[in-house]
């Protein structure tokens, strides 16, 4: 089984999310847990 099929249908808990923006770029910072209680940060970059 590829960690795609493992990973299928599951949606990880999000605990914080926030937009900067910041001129022309919006930054999004999402905080989320994975099933044994790890958090990660996520930031993805918005460009107009």
């Amino acid at each position: 089984m590829s960690e795609f099929e493992k990973n299928e249908g599951y949606e990880r808990e999000e605990i914080f999310s926030k937009a900067v923006r910041a001129g022309k770029r919006t930054y999004f910072f999402d905080v989320k847990a994975t099933r044994k209680d790890d958090y990660y940060l996520t930031i993805t970059e918005r460009k107009r």
